[in-house]
């Protein structure tokens, strides 16, 4: 999996022409936010995916469109559709098993 900083609405929308792909909600003060970031990065470094990172405290528009209200919250995407979100407690077997029959 390779991850890339968000940092206006048109890297968004390169983002989203790639397909597939996964957008990750933190903020700049929380500490599980970096945690849970290496740890996704680490469990699924085989994935063939892009894991967009968006700073939540400088992009409040996206942050509305998403409806993300805390950090870490994790969005995994088909296009325009969203396959899966979670938010705050991110299990990752649980996103192990998306993957798994989302890319199956």
């Amino acid at each position: 999996m390779k991850k890339i900083e968000i940092l206006n609405e048109l890297m968004l929308e390169n983002l989203k022409e790639e397909g597939k792909y996964l957008l990750y909600f933190k903020t700049s003060t929380c500490s599980v936010c970096e945690v849970m970031e290496e740890k996704i990065m680490d469990e699924f470094e085989d994935i063939d995916l892009t894991m967009g990172m968006i700073q939540i405290e400088t992009m409040p528009k996206i942050r509305g469109q998403y409806l993300v209200f805390s950090g870490p919250t994790l969005i995994v995407f088909d296009g325009e559709k969203e396959i899966h979100r979670e938010s705050r407690f991110i299990e990752l077997d649980r996103l192990r098993n998306v993957f798994n029959m989302w890319l199956g």
